[in-house]
């Protein structure tokens, strides 16, 4: 468990954490940005380049890894389903320029390469709804840390 929590920005998240249970606020956490983290799902769903729409319909959103220092979400490309999607899609299995194994399209959306500019929908949709994610965030946190049934310290 960390020693304190932090959420930068938002002083009265801040001090409701203060008056919460340290056992019961990682689970708090991981709603709040779970619902962040879908706000940029949308937006980067909305954004996305559409073809066979398979890189649009493999996006999900994944909890990290759980450990002491890190809480939240991430959207993320799920390879083997853009693949699966792909293939049944345009009949065709993904191939690599120059025809050696799968070629990973999100990559030259995000990042472009020789002969693409990079269009960025992930980091537009990111820093672009920035305010709006936050707050999305700050609002569950604030409704599940004022829930009845959440535990506040003992006294």
């Amino acid at each position: 468990m960390p020693d304190g929590f932090l959420i930068t920005g938002e002083l009265e998240i801040n001090g409701a954490i203060e008056t919460f249970e340290r056992v019961a606020l990682p689970a708090e956490i991981r709603k709040g940005t779970r619902a962040g983290a879908k706000l940029v799902e949308q937006e980067f769903k909305a954004r996305v380049d559409v073809r066979s729409g398979a890189m649009r319909d493999a996006t999900i959103v994944r909890a990290l890894k759980r450990s002491r220092q890190r809480i939240g979400h991430m959207v993320k490309i799920d390879r083997n389903k853009l693949f699966a999607l792909y293939e049944k899609r345009t009949g065709k299995p993904p191939t690599g320029r120059k025809g050696e194994g799968p070629f990973f399209y999100p990559a030259v959306q995000e990042l472009g390469d020789k002969n693409n500019e990079p269009k960025r929908p992930l980091r537009g949709a990111l820093y672009d709804n920035a305010q709006p994610v936050k707050h999305e965030v700050a609002t569950a946190m604030l409704r599940a840390i004022n829930h009845p049934k959440v535990k506040a310290k003992r006294k």
